[in-house]
């Protein structure tokens, strides 16, 4: 198996006030994050619309805030690809200060947090219905989805 990326999703209702919220938390990031850019985004577009990015300092990742929804998105190479322990290390660390700053820019009002991976799995036997039918539906989607979580405060 191979870990190609993760997705991390925040929704939460419209954050109001964004930039002075955002500009009186930013530090949060400081440890794993660039400098982030504040886009100058009207206010009558999208909430779904980014209006802050952040690239981590190495460049593996992206957070995207909006007025509703954030996401914090990771590309895997090296070691991390074969060892989810490690892939999860990184986002639990990451993970730990975005759910700060987004806790303080929402107070603390977050609806949903959801985790997507994407895997390549080599030497899969059957056509793609059976494999699909296998890991949506057998023993095994049991144990992954024990195994692969990321905590949420």
């Amino acid at each position: 198996m191979i870990i190609k990326q993760t997705n991390l999703n925040l929704v939460y209702p419209r954050i109001m006030e964004y930039r002075k919220k955002f500009t009186n938390s930013e530090d949060i990031l400081q440890q794993y994050f660039m400098p982030s850019t504040i886009l100058p985004i009207p206010e009558q577009v999208q909430d779904e619309v980014p209006r802050i990015i952040a690239q981590t300092k190495n460049g593996h990742s992206m957070l995207n805030i909006a007025l509703s929804v954030s996401s914090f998105i990771t590309n895997y190479n090296g070691e991390f690809v074969s060892d989810w322990n490690k892939c999860k290390e990184y986002l639990v660390q990451r993970c730990s200060d975005i759910y700060k700053i987004i806790d303080n820019m929402t107070e603390n009002n977050n609806t949903f947090a959801g985790l997507i991976t994407n895997v390549e799995i080599d030497g899969l036997d059957g056509t793609g219905l059976e494999i699909l039918k296998k890991s949506l539906f057998g023993e095994e989607t049991k144990k992954w989805a024990n195994y692969m979580i990321c905590p949420v405060n």
